[in-house]
């Protein structure tokens, strides 16, 4: 038993208080915090404008969080905040917002459960969300096994925000597998590494959804809404506007059968080979396959499946990024240590533009004869691009590479025949690159 107490976001002097602990905390060093609870007003409560609990029960984490917000809006620094409960009008002023906890398990209430509130999440206007990776509550034969860690980390690296949870309660009390056993370091690395290196493009999924209200897990309605199919699948979804994914929710469980929307998608792992160096991207001769039909993907365990849609033009970190945060250097790669470098993976068809990061985009195009590919941005960065021409509608080998017309030289570009990929370096702000086929 724990005593839980409010503030009176309804009186000043409670929302003074409020305020005068959050600088506190700022004061201290703190980057951020966890808004937790808020869903426990009493009913017999009593505000201080005389609202009675019955009609502030609902209200309260509206209230809590936007003062939060306001606060930190105006605060000297970024701050991040977690936020757990919510009602109508509370998305407007949440930041980050986690699933509570959840069931050490595979299915209600754990990690299914979680794939679901993931979409519910952003179909109520969520976009920036995580859940307990490996559950929280373990009571009775429910427990965190080490193949439904493998999964739930899996899971978490194709959501917003990757987040592992080391104890939670266990009734009785029980061990508990962790990220950094030895039969789950590499899964561990490798996914979140990969979810590092999207930094990029969830980025640029994020600032749609500032625009837009698309949130970055997407519900197939929302980019499907005539398909019925794909409508009625609550086991999958977009993450971001080009990759389909689709945890694998069963124990045991090696192969996925999904719906694959209409259109012509890649499927990730067969296609791009996962270097030592985890998050190391290699691309390989892709495979193909046509949507608008249900597919059976393969899912040892060590792979999630992804499709990427084709014409996806994928932002990523340098590789050797091992830190979002400021702090650190040294033998530690920050971001901000590599801000003026960036790996495009592309995999063009047809006509398709993207935007990265928060000031630039792509656009790419097929030509009867040849590729272009347009990168604008607000500063100058070297890209390390990797496309892939077999995905193209005719693909076709290339002579030469241009750069806003003029000849790059064969040193700064490559040809891999085996994989019908490119891989070529360019400087710039902004560049127009044309690849030209053999006459």
């Amino acid at each position: 038993m724990f005593l839980v107490g409010q503030f009176d976001f309804s009186a000043p002097a409670g929302r003074a208080l409020f305020r005068r602990v959050l600088d506190e905390a700022v004061a201290d060093g703190h980057d951020g915090w966890m808004e937790d609870f808020g869903e426990y007003t009493p009913l017999d409560s009593l505000a201080s404008d005389g609202t009675l609990g019955t009609r502030l029960h609902n209200a309260y984490p509206r209230l809590y969080h936007c003062e939060a917000y306001r606060y930190a809006s105006a605060a000297p620094r970024p701050l991040v905040r977690f936020q757990r409960s919510g009602y109508t009008g509370a998305a407007r002023c949440a930041q980050v917002v986690w699933s509570g906890d959840p069931t050490t398990g595979w299915d209600f209430d754990g990690l299914a459960s979680q794939v679901k509130l993931a979409l519910s999440a952003g179909l109520s206007g969520v976009s920036v969300w995580g859940s307990d990776i490996g559950g929280y509550f373990a009571l009775g034969d429910n427990r965190l096994t080490p193949e439904l860690l493998q999964r739930w980390v899996q899971f978490g690296a194709f959501s917003p925000v990757m987040r592992t949870q080391r104890s939670g309660f266990a009734l009785p009390p029980r061990d508990r597998p962790q990220v950094e056993d030895p039969d789950q370091i590499a899964n561990w690395a490798r996914y979140a590494a990969i979810h590092n290196r999207l930094y990029p493009y969830l980025l640029a999924a994020d600032r749609e959804y500032q625009r837009t209200g698309m949130p970055i897990v997407r519900h197939l309605a929302l980019a499907y809404p005539r398909d019925a199919q794909a409508s009625a699948r609550e086991d999958e979804y977009l993450f971001g506007p080009d990759l389909l994914v689709a945890p694998v929710l069963a124990p045991g469980a090696r192969s996925r059968r999904l719906y694959v929307p209409a259109g012509t998608w890649i499927d990730l792992w067969r296609s791009v080979a996962v270097g030592r160096r985890p998050g190391l991207l290699r691309l390989e001769q892709p495979r193909l396959l046509a949507g608008g039909r249900e597919l059976e993907l393969p899912a040892p365990l060590a792979e999630i499946p992804v499709l990427v849609r084709s014409g996806a033009l994928i932002p990523l970190l340098s590789p050797d990024v091992e830190t979002l945060a400021p702090y650190g250097g040294g033998r530690v790669i920050r971001l901000r240590d590599r801000a003026d470098r960036l790996e495009l993976l592309a995999f063009p068809r047809g006509s398709s533009s993207r935007r990265f990061l928060e000031d630039g985009f792509v656009r790419s195009t097929e030509r009867r004869r040849g590729w272009r590919l347009e990168i604008a941005g607000k500063r100058t960065r070297s890209y390390l691009v990797r496309a892939s021409l077999a995905t193209l509608r005719r693909p076709f080998t290339p002579c030469r590479v241009l750069v806003s017309g003029c000849v790059l030289p064969p040193r700064n570009w490559r040809w891999l025949r085996s994989t019908q990929s490119l891989e070529l370096r360019v400087r710039a702000r902004r560049a127009v690159l044309s690849v030209r086929p053999c006459r």
